[in-house]
C-alpha cells in the first residue's frame, strides 16, 4: 500500500494515483484487440480485391483486362 492512502478505499486510491482498475485495463485491452482484428480484416479484404479484380492493361491496340 502507498503511504498516505491507507485510509482510502481501493477505487479511491487508484483515482488518487491516476490509475485505472484491473477491470478497466482488461476492457481496454479487449478494445485494442478488437481494433487490431478489424484492421487485419480490412487488409485482407483489400488484398483479395487486388488479387481477384481484373486489372486494366493498356496496349497499343487498346485496353485489356487481366485476371
Amino acid at each position: 500500500m502507498t503511504r498516505g492512502l491507507e485510509h482510502l478505499l481501493y477505487e479511491e486510491g487508484l483515482r488518487e494515483l491516476g490509475l485505472s482498475s484491473l477491470e478497466k485495463s482488461r476492457l481496454w485491452g479487449d478494445v485494442t484487440v478488437a481494433f487490431q482484428c478489424i484492421k487485419a480484416f480490412q487488409y485482407l479484404v483489400r488484398k483479395m480485391e487486388r488479387d481477384t479484380l481484373p486489372r486494366p492493361v493498356v496496349t497499343r491496340k487498346g485496353t485489356m483486362f487481366l485476371n
